[in-house]
């Protein structure tokens, strides 16, 4: 594939090897290319047909719960469909699901434990809804109201409870809130009891340390050193801790 005419769009697993396969679109024409990884070398791929070019792949996660992640696709307009993958290949394709364009995507992860994956979105007046997928169709649930400033910076299970959380950054003082239980009516908030520094940037949330809850990646917005923070449940409120410096990587790269 020449990296002058593909763009990569987004990435998932579409053949349940463990590891991120690519979604990339021909800049001229719009064809969409899946390329199955195993490292940095294409093991094989495949073309989706007719995916039309003012559709961009936005996200991907397991929606029918097969074990392989499917591709989320979204034009200006707002209308989303799915498209089920099984490696290369798509084998079904949804209907169309029509959200107003202001509302935007957030996060795609499995929020309510049924082991498959959800949407989170916002709304312009600061909603925050899950828009829960089920084999059986899909159910909007409005579960938090947050000011502008408050920006939604990760998604994951920081809390060890085995439940996806979401994690915000105040803008205006740098504290983090973290947002538990995204499926039910008394989601948690717990407030960080200091901020992040603000030349720190969270470049991604995973678990870094193997002990089964998510952790920050944080990255310094100009000399590009790395650092871990993992967030600890104190008493209705969340305490940041760190690691020793990880490493450095030149601003100009972006983690994916």
């Amino acid at each position: 594939l020449n990296g002058k005419t593909y763009a990569l769009q987004a990435s998932g697993d579409f053949n349940g090897d463990g590891k991120k396969d690519l979604i990339l679109r021909h800049t001229g024409n719009g064809r969409a290319v899946i390329a199955l990884m195993n490292g940095s070398s294409v093991i094989s791929q495949g073309t989706i047909s007719t995916v039309p070019k003012t559709y961009v792949a936005v996200a991907a996660g397991d929606f029918n719960k097969d074990g392989y992640e499917d591709i989320l696709w979204r034009n200006s307009a707002g209308v989303m469909f799915i498209s089920y993958m099984s490696g290369s290949s798509e084998i079904a394709r949804s209907g169309n699901l029509n959200i107003s364009a202001a509302i935007k995507l957030q996060g795609v992860a499995d929020y309510d434990g049924d082991g498959i994956d959800d949407l989170l979105l916002r709304a312009p007046n600061g909603y925050i809804y899950t828009l829960l997928m089920t084999t059986e169709g899909a159910y909007w649930l409005a579960i938090a109201i947050a000011p502008n400033n408050y920006q939604i910076v990760g998604i994951g299970d920081y809390t060890g409870d085995s439940q996806n959380d979401v994690l915000f950054r105040n803008t205006k003082t740098t504290l983090l809130t973290l947002l538990t239980s995204p499926t039910t009516v008394s989601s948690q908030l717990m407030n960080s009891t200091g901020g992040l520094a603000s030349n720190q940037v969270i470049q991604k949330s995973g678990d870094f340390d193997g002990d089964g809850k998510a952790d920050l990646l944080l990255r310094h917005s100009t000399k590009g050193t790395l650092i871990k923070a993992s967030l600890e449940p104190s008493n209705g409120n969340i305490i940041i801790g760190y690691s020793g410096v990880l490493g450095t990587v030149p601003v100009s790269f972006a983690a994916q």
